[in-house]
């Protein structure tokens, strides 16, 4: 008799819909998660880390981490435009009369438009176009891919193709209006042409921050600090010509949706926008003052960067290897491994280690 629960007729169990509207961008969480573990698993060595190594150490970690968060951030990120509007009455959809009160929010990425409907109360009552029916959605279209053709066929653009299947989806009116002005590509009415071209040029200069990032840490960890800090003003540079680029191709400013006299949509930049110029800003000055104090205070900033160790003589005597020390001859200098130097005294007969502060190549500068 268990079987037969939720069960009609013999038919398998039918289950209702449960229909959940998109609260939150799965793919910026996971990044945003990525980067969190990242930190925190350096900042767990911190305790480790002697002296003032250990304040260094977290101020290196944390503004690289910070824009390689960035980087990927700005370049999947949905609020590079926004705009919002509330308690705006309106159509709900074809076949029903009446209106409607709903928020609407618009969020333009480098590669698809959000527009959000939610209703005002979200579980619409009986006096209203959507009586009886849940108001939440959140839907995305897409503007990667080429321009395509006019139309809404098979070699139309993708943000046409989106469009289209969104209509014989039965969406929303509100939603169906903002996307219409994405797809018309005509006369001057062309939004959704600019906003993709915009798009495209600057995710492709985010894309290439990126390696140079990555190229900036490897640099820095290797000690080589002046082509680390080209690579990045490199980085920085291109994050700061994805801002200009996206900012001149598009004409997002002179867009304007309206739905009443009293409730239009005008376009302001988000989150994504600002996120990228402040990272390519704090990059672009690092990398100049980093410059500046490498020419001033060499010896001061590879302490900072961790490449300046303490001498400790104690320390050093157990890297001597006993049989070369041995065959010391009276007064030589014989250079040992990790740039060691030890010296046999023709009046004491014993050995004294020293540090070479100079090159191999150069002459030799005793502590």
């Amino acid at each position: 008799m268990s079987f037969d629960t939720f069960r009609q007729d013999g038919l398998p169990t039918y289950y209702n819909p449960n229909q959940t509207p998109v609260t939150e961008d799965v793919l910026v969480v996971g990044f945003v998660f990525a980067f969190v573990i990242i930190a925190f698993s350096f900042f767990i060595l911190i305790p480790g880390i002697k002296g003032w190594q250990r304040f260094f150490f977290f101020c290196r970690v944390t503004i690289s981490l910070f824009i390689g968060a960035s980087v990927t951030l700005s370049n999947f990120g949905q609020s590079w435009e926004i705009s919002f509007i509330s308690n705006v009455t309106t159509a709900y959809r074809a076949g029903r009369s009446g209106d409607m009160q709903a928020d609407i929010g618009v969020n333009i990425g480098l590669r698809a438009v959000n527009i959000t409907l939610k209703g005002v109360p979200e579980f619409q009552d009986g006096d209203s176009a959507a009586a009886g029916e849940r108001v939440n959605y959140n839907e995305r279209f897409h503007l990667g891919g080429s321009q395509g053709r006019t139309g809404f066929g098979r070699y139309a653009g993708r943000i046409n193709r989106d469009f289209r299947e969104a209509q014989y989806r039965g969406l929303p009116y509100p939603i169906l209006w903002i996307a219409e002005y994405f797809v018309l590509d005509g006369e001057d009415i062309r939004w959704g042409r600019s906003y993709r071209l915009a798009g495209f040029y600057a995710a492709l200069l985010i894309w290439l921050s990126f390696p140079l990032w990555l190229l900036t840490n490897i640099l820095l960890t290797m000690g080589t600090l002046s082509e680390g800090f080209s690579m990045l003003l490199l980085t920085g540079g291109c994050m700061l010509g994805a801002n200009i680029m996206y900012a001149s191709i598009r004409y997002g400013s002179q867009l304007f949706i309206p739905f009443s006299a009293h409730h239009i949509l005008y376009f302001s930049y988000g989150w994504s926008f600002y996120l990228c110029l402040v990272a390519g800003l704090v990059a672009v000055i690092l990398a100049i003052g980093c410059h500046v104090l490498h020419i001033f205070f060499p010896g001061e900033l590879e302490e900072f960067f961790g490449l300046k160790e303490e001498f400790n003589q104690n320390d050093l005597e157990f890297h001597v290897r006993p049989r070369s020390a041995k065959t010391l001859k009276e007064n030589t200098v014989k250079r040992l491994d990790n740039n060691i130097i030890v010296k046999r005294s023709r009046r004491t007969r014993r050995m004294t280690v020293f540090r070479a502060t100079a090159r191999p190549h150069d002459k030799v500068a005793w502590e």
